[in-house]
């Protein structure tokens, strides 16, 4: 069992929450009756976790971003690095 399955299946139990507003039981699992806001809640978190089940390689930059292409340019020496000079200590 992998876990886009566990996700389809714990989505489909929210949303049967959410349709029928608890009230059921599945198996083991008794589901007690609930109201408008963890309905709504169990709506939303539901059709989440379906469609996570379904598409689980989603991400939020899906589209790769397209490299710049690579002039030729005159590669230029990096600038020396400043030299520390000694202060004199004054008493």
């Amino acid at each position: 069992m992998n876990i886009q399955l566990v996700a389809f299946g714990f989505g489909c139990l929210l949303l049967m929450v959410a349709i029928l507003g608890g009230g059921f039981e599945v198996k083991e699992l008794k589901v007690p009756k609930v109201g408008r806001a963890p309905r709504f809640a169990a709506c939303l978190f539901g059709v989440l976790f379906v469609f996570l089940g379904i598409k689980p390689d989603l991400s939020l930059n899906a589209a790769p971003v397209a490299a710049a292409p690579q002039t030729a340019q005159q590669s230029m020496p990096p600038a020396p690095a400043p030299v520390a000079t000694p202060v004199a200590a004054s008493n």
